[in-house]
């Protein structure tokens, strides 16, 4: 008997390996980790070799060793042994970015208590060009678009905003202190919505949950993101609740969004716009009731919407306007049943 048992966990745990999903933990389900019960902002130090980290962030695959550290409200610090790795691929280029963004690796029993508890690794959203202010307005930019479409629904990557001061451990260059955000990584995305990961491409409509994708892209079409594909799973990750439900999805990166309007982003040239200010609904087709309730839900959201941007510090008040003037059109747009038809009834995926 007792044989057969270890045999069935084999065969379960086969099954697993082979069908590509992430498995889903259920002791922990539900749970938010302590870096993302909160939303005040961390005010955190880094050292490492910076001067050899950042000359050569194209090509380099090292892993660096380095501390990070915090004070407690009592005034207790903190500090933890770190592993960092330089990621990303449009922004570890050095001609688009001379900061690349950053995954840190922790000890777990040396977090064990504090507010990096259960993180292994995580990914570090830094600021791309450290000489210019106009990186860091971006930064806040793109944290505030996941704060934002946390509004909506669970299913969707919690952040954490943070002041970081990166100190060169070898003293070959000045301490630099600028915004950063941690982004929740998948396998806690799972387990707190008892989800699991679905490694499929080219995936039907009838195969989704039409509320859930639907609402994902009109949410896309608010911030004015085309850079992303549920098919080709390209800023999109999929997920489902039951081995036999909808898949649902979840997006991520989003500086290619007209929300941002960064100074490098441009629009494929197949959507036959001229900026990515310009906004193009890439959804799936639906009723005009359905677009209706997915509107209503905007709606619902409007003023905490408009709180988030308005009130977010280190966010200059020119960007928070040019914002808020974008948030506008989208709001004249759902409200005016002639250009609905001619935004999402005709231009709809079938």
């Amino acid at each position: 008997m007792r044989k057969l048992l270890i045999y069935s966990l084999l065969f379960i745990s086969l099954i697993i390996v082979l069908s590509g999903a992430d498995p889903v933990v259920h002791s922990s389900a539900g749970r938010c980790d302590s870096l993302f019960t909160t939303d005040s902002s961390l005010q955190l130090s880094i050292s490492a070799d910076f001067t050899k980290l950042l000359s050569n962030i194209t090509a380099d695959t090292t892993i660096y060793k380095g501390k990070i550290w915090y004070i407690e409200k009592d005034g207790t610090k903190k500090d933890f042994d770190i592993k960092i790795a330089i990621r990303g691929r449009f922004r570890r280029n050095s001609e688009n970015c001379d900061f690349p963004p950053l995954e840190l690796e922790f000890q777990p029993r040396q977090v064990r208590g504090s507010i990096f508890e259960h993180q292994k690794k995580i990914k570090l959203v830094t600021h791309c060009r450290s000489r210019r202010s106009l990186y860091e307005q971006y930064l806040l930019e793109e944290y505030l678009i996941y704060k934002t479409y946390n509004l909506f629904t669970d299913l969707s990557y919690k952040v954490r905003l943070a002041t970081i001061s990166y100190m060169d451990s070898e003293g070959k260059m000045s301490t630099l202190t600028r915004y950063a955000f941690f982004l929740e990584n998948t396998t806690q995305l799972a387990r707190r919505c008892e989800v699991e990961r679905m490694y499929v491409q080219y995936i039907l409509a009838r195969n989704t949950d039409s509320v859930h994708v639907n609402m994902l892209s009109v949410y896309q079409y608010f911030i004015g993101n085309t850079d992303w594909s549920i098919p080709a799973l390209h800023n999109i990750i999929m997920v489902r609740k039951k081995p036999d439900g909808p898949l649902f999805a979840v997006p991520y990166d989003f500086e290619w969004s007209g929300i941002m309007n960064t100074e490098y982003a441009h629009p494929q040239p197949i959507l036959g716009i001229g900026s990515v200010r310009d906004r193009v609904f890439r959804g799936y087709c639906r009723t005009p009731e359905e677009f209706e309730r997915t509107f209503d839900d905007f709606r619902k959201n409007k003023k905490k919407i408009y709180k988030l941007y308005s009130t977010q510090p280190g966010l200059e008040a020119r960007k928070i306007k040019k914002t808020l003037e974008y948030i506008d059109e989208f709001f004249e747009i759902i409200d005016n049943p002639k250009f609905v038809k001619r935004e999402f009834l005709e231009k709809c995926r079938q």
